[in-house]
């Protein structure tokens, strides 16, 4: 079954009939297939009559085993599609060639402004096609997604290469999770520094290192077009770290910066936290599983005090105990910016942590927003007493220490690190998720995104695989055990007779 945004529905099995494909086609200003896998077959029909339509502007795919033969279908009808805007083909099996057919189309085509491809294993044969594409006079591409399609230094370079001059359209590009190494970071921060369109750039999930971060750090001192760069798990180290800080010296345009799981260190939160007295223009700074410790936290409570413009701090997982949390408190009353702080996954007791922050937010009025561990019936009775509960959007977040199957919001936040993470029953995040029956499209998918070999893994507890465990129970979704089979069909070999 079919539908866009209006309700409008039709059936996959009646699309064979070319005149009753048209006809729904015509209805439609977004196609998004959720709950049927069309694979090349569908994707080749839905191609077929693209190319005669003229009033669907966004084609959702995602998830439908869409192979070279579908894509290049797809690419065919870009050729003659004057219409459509946004095209998403996330999590298929375009592969090389199939991206190879899509880049040539969008060469020709003047209308697509968003395209997605994660997940498609582009490779660099396919990130070296979309680098020509982006070159093309003809492309008016503002979004670009290539997370995790191994395209490596050289597609990074590939893509690089129409960003120093070129290319005059491109505002977002995801290039997370592609094992790019610093030499293509340098490539890409050398391009970056003359380009006046890119806006957000992620890099995370890659192997940036020391030497990629010192070369970004001279982009943005000459770059003031980049709004939100993202370098989550990429070996950064203290010396990337103060690289960095040092660059938003200088820097007036970049709002949102990503460091999580990098390994500062004490010299990189000293020079991040010292840079948050002097930049006047960073909004929000993550800087999850860093391991500040107490230190850490007490300088960047120091920052706080004299910020003014700072939205929302990360500081989950970085072994803040009691100290830090009494730094955090006092900045707290003085600080009037700051509207989100993530606290969750620290050390030391969170009950105790919670009625020490809310000493301090008694006094505070801008804070909205505050994740926590579970803080237990003292800390709720202490948070009751702060502004945080006076308005019906603003909230404490609470997440356990542990992903359990009770605890969900916990598997959730903090999804990239902890689905590779045992819980005290040896359990992964997946297992905890199929055994709460979580619904794929309410963050399972996003766990085996993140782990995808969890597939895999038999549950220490009930000796099942993922998918097993997500087909019992009352809340039991058919859909979810579908789409776990659908990522690693070969689990289910061994129980066909």
């Amino acid at each position: 079954m079919t539908h866009d945004s209006k309700g409008a529905v039709f059936s996959l099995s009646r699309a064979n009939n070319k005149e009753y494909l048209n006809q729904h086609l015509a209805s439609l200003n977004h196609l998004n297939i959720t709950t049927t896998v069309i694979g090349n077959r569908g994707a080749i029909l839905i191609a077929h009559a693209l190319a005669e339509n003229s009033t669907v502007r966004k084609l959702t795919l995602e998830w439908h085993q869409i192979k070279n033969a579908g894509a290049v279908a797809l690419a065919k009808s870009l050729h003659c599609n004057t219409t459509l805007q946004s095209l998403n083909l996330g999590d298929n099996q375009t592969g090389c060639q199939g991206t190879t057919a899509l880049a040539r189309a969008l060469e020709d085509n003047a209308t697509i402004e968003t395209l997605s491809l994660r997940s498609n294993n582009v490779q660099v044969q396919g990130a070296t096609a979309l680098g020509r594409a982006l070159s093309a006079p003809n492309t008016r591409l503002e979004s670009l997604d290539l997370q995790s399609n191994k395209i490596e230094d050289r597609g990074a370079m590939a893509i690089a290469h129409p960003l120093a001059s070129t290319n005059l359209t491109l505002r977002e590009l995801n290039l997370g999770g592609n094992r790019i190494g610093y030499r293509g970071a340098v490539a890409l921060a050398q391009s970056l520094r003359t380009n006046c369109t890119v806006t957000v750039l992620d890099l995370s999930f890659n192997d940036v290192g020391e030497r990629g971060a010192e070369a970004l750090a001279e982009m943005l001192e000459q770059n003031f077009t980049i709004r939100s760069l993202d370098l989550g798990i990429n070996d950064l180290g203290e010396r990337g770290a103060i690289a960095l800080a040092a660059a938003l010296d200088n820097n007036a345009a970049l709002q949102v910066l990503a460091l999580g799981t990098n390994s500062i260190g004490q010299e990189g939160a000293l020079a991040l936290a010292n840079t948050l007295l002097i930049n006047s223009t960073l909004e929000c700074l993550d800087l999850e599983w860093n391991s500040v410790g107490d230190w850490g936290a007490a300088l960047f409570a120091r920052a706080l005090e004299g910020n003014s413009t700072l939205k929302k701090l990360v500081l989950g997982a970085n072994a803040i105990g009691h100290t830090g949390f009494v730094a955090i408190s006092k900045a707290l009353e003085s600080n009037k910016a700051l509207a989100s702080l993530d606290l969750t996954l620290n050390s030391g007791d969170v009950t105790k942590a919670a009625v020490i922050l809310a000493q301090g937010l008694r006094s505070n009025r801008s804070l909205a927003e505050l994740h926590l561990n579970s803080i237990g019936p003292e800390g709720t009775q202490a948070m009751q007493s702060c502004h945080l509960f006076a308005q019906p959007i603003d909230r404490v977040i609470q997440t356990g220490q542990q992903p359990t199957i009770n605890d969900v919001d916990g598997i959730l936040h903090n999804w990239r690190i902890l689905s590779c993470t045992l819980d005290r029953r040896r359990r992964l995040p997946l297992h905890c998720a199929a055994d709460a029956n979580l619904r794929w499209i309410d963050g399972t998918r996003e766990i085996v995104e993140a782990n995808y070999l969890a597939l895999g893994d038999v549950d220490a507890v009930t000796g099942l695989y993922p998918f097993m465990l997500a087909a019992v129970g009352e809340c039991s979704d058919y859909c979810t055990v579908f789409r776990m089979l659908q990522c690693h069909p070969g689990l289910i070999h061994g129980y066909i007779i």
